[in-house]
């Protein structure tokens, strides 16, 4: 639903990352699944693959309920690591709020967490002809 309202190619099937992932989260509000987070652990991390949202609960922030679950699952798994993935456009500059929170630059490893968020402000601004 994310990709579809936000004109998102997937390129990955969503078969291709449940085949893929060691570790499985569901969350449930009154009774009803609200959303899933694949993830897959690797000997000192624990690396989110996919997160997936019913989009009609608006009032829950889900994801960074996921986000804070994976950091605790991978923390009692004693990993050293949590990869979040993508860091692009505003909305994922929450991303800063966790602890520790290192991005790659393309070159290494980087806590300036101002550069991120002002990247991040950049990607908004970027559009593309034709879509």
């Amino acid at each position: 639903i994310y990709c579809e309202k936000n004109n998102f190619n997937r390129n990955i099937p969503i078969t291709e990352i449940i085949e893929n992932s060691s570790c499985f989260f569901e969350f449930k509000k009154d009774n009803e699944i609200k959303g899933y987070t694949f993830s897959i652990l690797y000997e000192k991390s624990l690396v989110s693959l996919e997160f997936i949202q019913d989009f009609s609960s608006h009032n829950i922030s889900l994801g960074s309920i996921s986000q804070h679950y994976e950091c605790l699952t991978a923390q009692s798994l004693n990993k050293q690591y949590v990869y979040l993935l993508g860091g692009y456009e505003t909305s994922c500059i929450y991303k800063c709020k966790f602890h520790g929170m290192e991005w790659w630059t393309g070159e290494e490893w980087s806590d300036d967490q101002n550069l991120f968020v002002e990247l991040c402000q950049k990607d908004d601004s970027i559009r593309i002809e034709g879509i």
